[in-house]
């Protein structure tokens, strides 16, 4: 990757100011596995994702091939996206960000604002009586539920206030990995990570398929547990005749499900790295970033 090279050269200029003088490595081969991260975006509806359940016969009727799981309808009353950030060695360090839609807000550029609302869910009472966020899981609001380029900068700040301590501002020096949507292209955001010692990796356009770690894997499990966890609160909370709308899954409900999941997820993760891998550190060795090769096994397949 040139572009480390070019930071290393930058680095060791001492009339250069954009790069940290902590930049030490020469080849992208040389960045150790605990400074690369990736940051990707998956949409966390409760009605994705479905599984398919066991069902008698009588099920199968014309149009219904498969069975599935029940859910609240077709129509979600909100979406909300994932950014997911993983590290190459495993680690789940950096909390999810979740960006709840507003479909209501009247304004486009503008940010919605961030209410009570979205953010239940995600705090405990305290010993002193304070609320705390335990999973230090970040909430934001756009009109479609995803990224966009005025939120980006949220996620930035999100990102730098989460690198464990050594990493970022007056430390290690780390590369955060990402696609080339659209809402990356903000120049708060990238500044702001500048300002850090954290530098971007931009994926080549269409490729995130198979070069972006977070598809190799992290995503389809972290969504599979979610999805179990969505499936349990059902089955405890089935809505009778004339109850579907009490019963209904709300932001509250559905904030508090994931940060179960992200907790059981995460401690997943670490004790499958302890026993020697996990899928963060697989997805990113099929991509080749970690360990660095330029056709890892299975590229060509």
């Amino acid at each position: 990757v040139r572009m480390i090279a070019d930071l290393y050269r930058c680095a060791q200029d001492p009339d250069d100011c954009g790069v940290d003088a902590s930049f030490i490595w020469p080849t992208f081969d040389k960045v150790p596995a605990r400074c690369k991260y990736n940051m990707d975006e998956m949409g966390s509806d409760t009605n994705k994702g479905r599984k398919k359940i066991i069902a008698g016969l009588d099920a199968m009727h014309d149009a219904l091939k498969h069975a599935y799981d029940e859910t609240d309808g077709d129509n979600n009353p909100f979406h909300v996206t994932n950014c997911m950030t993983t590290r190459a060695d495993g680690a789940t360090v950096i909390p999810p960000m979740l960006i709840h839609s507003n479909p209501s807000s009247q304004s486009k550029q503008n940010k919605p604002k961030l209410s009570m609302k979205y953010v239940m869910g995600l705090y405990t009472e305290g010993a002193d009586g304070t609320q705390e966020n335990p999973s230090k899981i970040r909430v934001a609001v756009s009109k479609s539920g995803s990224m966009t380029k005025e939120l980006f900068p949220s996620f930035c700040q999100h990102f730098v206030n989460q690198l464990p301590e050594g990493q970022g501002k007056g430390g290690e020096p780390v590369i955060l990995i990402f696609d080339g949507h659209a809402s990356r292209w903000s120049y708060d955001g990238l500044k702001l990570l500048l300002e850090n010692n954290v530098y971007c990796l931009c994926l080549p356009g269409h490729t995130s398929v198979w070069a972006q770690p977070n598809d190799g894997g992290p995503n389809a499990s972290f969504k599979s547990c979610l999805g179990d966890h969505i499936k349990d609160w059902r089955v405890y909370n089935r809505a009778l005749p004339g109850q579907e709308t009490t019963m209904k899954m709300d932001r509250a409900i559905f904030n508090a499900i994931f940060v179960k999941a992200w907790l059981d997820w995460t401690e997943r993760q670490r004790l499958e790295r302890q026993a020697g891998s996990n899928s963060i550190i697989t997805a990113w060795a099929k991509t080749g970033l970690e360990p660095y090769c330029r056709a890892p096994v299975g590229y060509w397949e």
